[in-house]
């Protein structure tokens, strides 16, 4: 969901998201493909606003780049998987 918010192919009720190039002028490392994290208290980090904005944040610039979603959906699914393996070899490495 958060590609289509992305590329503008979402309904405009989801697309409330504000990206962090739209706050402030000045550019920083991931200000031009993120979204602003809103503050939220305990219930409020189960939202999707909360956790879209929080997940796309953390996905590599060439992922959130890709052209298509099915391309977009594979780069994705490979960087959890090794995500996923590495945390799993760190843990039980120790």
């Amino acid at each position: 969901m958060m590609y289509n918010i992305f590329h503008g192919l979402a309904p405009t009720y989801l697309c409330t998201f504000k990206r962090v190039a739209d706050i402030h002028s000045h550019n920083t490392r991931k200000s031009e493909n993120c979204y602003v994290v809103p503050h939220v208290k305990s219930h409020g980090s189960k939202s999707f606003m909360y956790n879209g904005a929080k997940v796309w944040n953390n996905l590599p610039k060439y992922i959130k780049c890709t052209k298509t979603k099915d391309e977009f959906k594979n780069k994705c699914k490979k960087y959890l998987f090794n995500t996923m393996q590495d945390k799993e070899k760190n843990e039980f490495v120790m």
